[in-house]
């Protein structure tokens, strides 16, 4: 399968950062928190790389312990069925223990991407 080609303007750029910005200017010098969990082929890793720069330029700092991150994505694959059935399964396994009491659920972020 090829991945097409995309071109994105300077203006689009443009606005990518001002975004960037804005969302340092929100968490200022609190340090927050991220975790991607990718599930799938090799595109999708090459995608979690891209959001970890933008995660990372917004000032978020990556932690392998999902537990303790205030954002988490779970990056999957939508044609391998399996990949999709892990996603749900990590999202309840997260549940559990963070109704347990590991962390507030409405502390978190989630994304399924």
């Amino acid at each position: 399968m090829d991945r097409k080609q995309i071109e994105i303007s300077q203006e689009e750029i443009q606005k990518q950062i001002e975004y960037i910005n804005q969302i340092q200017c929100l968490i200022g010098n609190k340090y927050k928190k991220y975790n991607i969990q990718t599930m799938g082929c090799a595109l999708n890793e090459n995608d979690s790389e891209k959001l970890s720069g933008m995660l990372d330029n917004m000032g978020y700092i990556y932690t392998d312990d999902a537990h303790e991150a205030d954002i988490i994505i779970f990056n999957t694959c939508c044609v391998r069925e399996n990949a999709e059935d892990k996603v749900f399964g990590k999202l309840g396994e997260l549940k559990k223990k963070r109704c347990a009491g590991f962390a507030s659920a409405l502390d978190v972020i989630l994304v399924v991407v």
